[in-house]
């Protein structure tokens, strides 16, 4: 099941960071570039940048509510119905970049 599109420059598997083991799988649709950061220099980072540290829970805020929102759309949507949400949200997002 697709859960959501990451775009250039964006977090992926940031539960790492917290302790917790990625789980889910990831496939790319075009060529990419991923760059793997321990998570104690990750933490590091966002110690000594306020900034980095906000982005970052701006990031996982945001997910969190997208998160809820798909739980609640596959709960009360026959298949069809989540699906084409599902492209729609992403096609949307993807022409504001």
């Amino acid at each position: 099941m697709a859960a959501g599109l990451i775009r250039p420059g964006e977090l992926f598997a940031e539960a790492a960071l917290f302790g917790r083991q990625h789980t889910t799988f990831a496939q790319v649709l075009v060529d990419s570039e991923l760059i793997a950061i321990p998570a104690e220099d990750f933490r590091r980072a966002m110690r000594r940048d306020p900034e980095l540290s906000s982005w970052v829970a701006d990031i996982i805020g945001w997910r969190i509510l997208a998160t809820d929102a798909l739980t609640e759309a596959l709960n009360r949507r026959a298949a069809p119905v989540r699906m084409a949400g599902l492209l729609l949200r992403h096609l949307t997002r993807a022409c504001r970049v």
